[in-house]
């Protein structure tokens, strides 16, 4: 990875986290033994219990001290309070901190 790289020339790699939210249609469809459109915060549960999705939370990593720039993780949603949000933002850090970027 480029921050690897980095480290073995002995830099530290500086980093943004942007966050984006997007619309996105909402549509439930039914293919190949899933159900697809339903909010998915990337825990297993996918299922008509939850509701129909109409946005995506897209977060990237972009270098500051480079040129590059990698979406690190999105997350099919109806809306989140603070506190989910917050949650998904400090997980974000943790594994980004874990492999050496800052």
């Amino acid at each position: 990875s480029r921050v690897e790289e980095r480290k073995r020339e002995g830099k530290e790699t500086l980093c943004a986290l942007m966050m984006d939210e997007v619309s996105i249609r909402k549509h439930v469809e039914y293919a190949a033994g899933k159900f697809h459109g339903y909010v998915d915060l990337g825990c297993g549960i996918v299922d008509d219990s939850l509701p129909p999705a109409k946005d995506a939370l897209v977060l990237m990593v972009v270098a500051i001290d480079d040129s590059w720039k990698i979406p690190v993780a999105y997350f099919i949603i109806d809306g989140l309070i603070g506190e989910e949000r917050a949650n998904i933002i400090k997980e974000c850090l943790l594994r980004l901190h874990a492999i050496g970027a800052r």
